[in-house]
């Protein structure tokens, strides 16, 4: 099971650099803060966030996000 974990991980430089070049490390990071706030005040179970911050990773590895869509 590791390994495919391991290989079909997101990878780590998927929000910043060339790939999204609209999304800084900054916003990833305000993200993730914004999910933990809401994650500590539903009180749910630590897997949930895990899962999440994941699934955003891997989406924005795929999914080319642009700012003027906001």
């Amino acid at each position: 099971m590791q390994i495919r974990e391991n290989q079909y991980r997101a990878k780590q430089n998927c929000v910043s650099g060339t790939h999204q070049p609209e999304i800084s490390d900054r916003m990833r990071g305000i993200l993730v803060d914004w999910l933990i706030g809401v994650h500590k005040k539903y009180v749910l179970r630590p897997e949930t966030l895990y899962l999440t911050i994941d699934m955003i990773d891997r989406y924005s590895e795929i999914q080319f996000i642009s700012r003027k869509h906001f």
